[in-house]
C-alpha cells in the first residue's frame, strides 16, 4: 500500500500549504494592516526584499494586480485536484514533475530567507510542506512498479482515488482554504495602548482617528467614519496630526479644535470636502462660520497658545507614544486600521460591540482536526483493504480420493 500512503502524504502536504497560502492571500490584500503576520513582521520584510519585489514586478507585468499568494493558491488547489486522477505510472510521474518544480521555487525562497536571516512563518510553512510533498511525489513515481490487478496495492489505489475519498479530501481542502478568511474577520487584537484605552467609553464603540484634513487618504476614509457614526453606539474622536508638507493642514486643524464640540463633526465634513487651496486661515474661518461657530471667537482661539499646544500634544501622542508612521491611522474599538481601508473600518465597527475573537493558534488546531479526520478515515479504509489480502487466503484443498483395497 506504499503508493496509496505516499499519495495521501502528498495531499496532506498540499493541504498544509494551502492553509498558510490563504493566510498570505489575506495579508497581501491588507498590506498596511495584515491579519496574521503583523505590519513589522518578517513576512513583510520577505515580501519587500529584492526577490519579493522582482517576483511582484514580474507578476504585475503578466496581469496587473496579480500577487504571488493568489497565484500559488490556485496552483496548489489544482495540484490537489490532479491527485484525484493519479492511478498510472504516467500520472504519478507528471505529479512528481509538478511538485518538483514547486519544490525548486520553495527552495529558492528558503535560500533567500536564510540569506536575509529573516524567516516568514507562513512562507516557511508553505515552502517546507511543498518540499516534503515533492519528496513524497518522487517516491510515488519511482518506488515500486505497476501494481498487479486485484492486488492489495491495486485495491488501495482504487480506495484513495474513489469518489468517497475525493469528496472527503475536497471538503478538507475547502475547509483549510476558508478557515483563514473566517479567522481574519474575528482577530484576537493585542491589548490597546494605554492612551487609546483611556479614551474608551463603556457601552460605546469608540473610533479614534488620527487625521490630517488635507491628506487625500484621510479624505477617502472620512465617508466610512461618517457611515459608522450613524450608529448611536459609535463615538468618533478625531486627533489632529497636521503634516508639515500640507499647507492647509495646520489652519484647518486649528479651526477644528477651536469650534464648539457639538459643531466639530459638521466642520470636519466641510474641511475634508473643501478644495485644499481653501484650507487657509481665512478659508477655515469661513467654513467655521458656515457651521454656526462665532468667527471672532474661533479666530482668537486659532491665534492662541492653547489650541496649538493641544495639537502638539496629539502629534506627540501619535508619533512618539504610539510610534505612528502615517495618517490615517484609526482605532475602532480594539481594532487598528491603518490607511484608507474603509471596508475594514466598517466591518470592525459593526462587530466591535461583540466579544468574539479567534486566536491564530486555534486556526491551526481547527485545520489540524479537519485534516486528521480525513487521514484517520483514509488509514482505516486502507487497513481494511489489507485485511482481505487475497495472498493470505488459503485455497480450499480437494478431498483425497478414497481407494478401496480388495482383500
Amino acid at each position: 500500500m506504499i503508493h496509496a500512503r505516499l499519495l495521501t502524504l502528498v495531499r496532506t502536504c498540499l493541504a498544509i500549504a494551502i492553509l498558510a497560502t490563504s493566510a498570505l492571500v489575506i495579508d497581501y490584500e491588507n498590506a498596511g494592516d495584515p491579519a496574521f503576520c503583523g505590519a513589522e513582521s518578517a513576512c513583510l520584510k520577505v515580501r519587500t526584499s529584492e526577490l519579493g519585489t522582482q517576483i511582484a514586478e514580474f507578476l504585475h507585468s503578466i496581469r496587473p494586480g496579480l500577487k504571488l499568494p493568489g497565484l500559488a493558491l490556485g496552483v496548489l488547489v489544482a495540484m490537489v485536484a490532479f491527485t484525484f486522477f493519479v492511478r498510472t505510472k504516467a500520472t504519478r510521474r507528471l505529479l512528481a514533475a509538478g511538485m518538483t518544480v514547486g519544490a525548486v521555487g520553495a527552495g529558492t525562497f528558503i535560500g533567500a530567507q536564510v540569506k536575509m536571516a529573516t524567516y516568514c512563518a507562513y512562507c516557511m510553512t508553505v515552502d517546507v510542506a511543498v518540499i516534503i510533498g515533492a519528496v513524497g511525489a518522487l517516491a510515488l513515481a519511482f518506488v515500486g512498479g505497476e501494481p498487479k490487478p486485484n492486488s492489495v496495492e491495486a485495491r488501495a489505489t482504487d480506495i484513495v482515488t474513489d469518489s468517497s475519498t475525493i469528496l472527503a479530501w475536497g471538503i478538507t481542502v475547502a475547509t483549510v482554504t476558508v478557515i483563514p478568511f473566517i479567522w481574519a474577520r474575528f482577530p484576537a487584537n493585542p491589548p490597546l495602548p494605554p492612551a487609546i484605552a483611556e479614551m474608551q467609553q463603556a457601552g460605546k464603540v469608540v473610533i479614534v482617528s488620527f487625521t490630517d484634513f488635507e491628506c487625500p487618504y484621510c479624505r477617502k476614509l472620512h465617508p466610512a467614519i461618517e457611515e459608522a457614526s450613524k450608529n448611536g453606539d459609535v463615538v468618533v474622536k478625531r486627533m489632529m496630526v497636521p503634516l508639515e508638507f500640507h499647507r492647509g493642514a495646520m489652519p484647518s486643524a486649528l479651526a477644528y479644535v477651536c469650534v464648539p464640540e457639538d459643531k466639530q463633526n459638521e466642520l470636519a465634513h466641510k474641511l475634508y470636502a473643501a478644495d485644499p487651496k481653501q484650507l487657509t486661515r481665512e478659508g477655515s474661518l469661513a467654513l467655521a462660520a458656515q457651521v454656526g461657530a462665532d468667527p471672532i471667537a474661533v479666530d482668537e482661539c486659532m491665534g492662541g497658545k492653547e489650541a496649538r499646544d493641544r495639537i502638539d500634544r496629539e502629534k506627540l501622542l501619535f508619533f512618539d507614544t504610539l510610534a505612528g508612521q502615517g495618517v490615517p491611522t484609526t482605532w475602532v474599538g480594539a481594532t487598528l486600521v491603518r490607511g484608507a481601508q474603509a471596508e475594514k473600518l466598517l466591518s470592525a465597527a459593526s462587530r466591535a460591540s461583540t466579544t468574539i475573537s479567534l486566536p491564530v493558534w486555534l486556526m491551526f488546531v481547527a485545520a489540524a482536526v479537519a485534516v486528521s479526520i480525513t487521514l484517520f478515515r483514509a488509514e482505516r479504509r486502507l487497513r481494511s483493504c489489507a485485511a482481505v489480502d487475497p495472498k493470505r487466503a488459503v485455497e480450499p484443498s480437494e478431498p483425497e480420493p478414497v481407494s478401496s483395497k480388495s482383500d
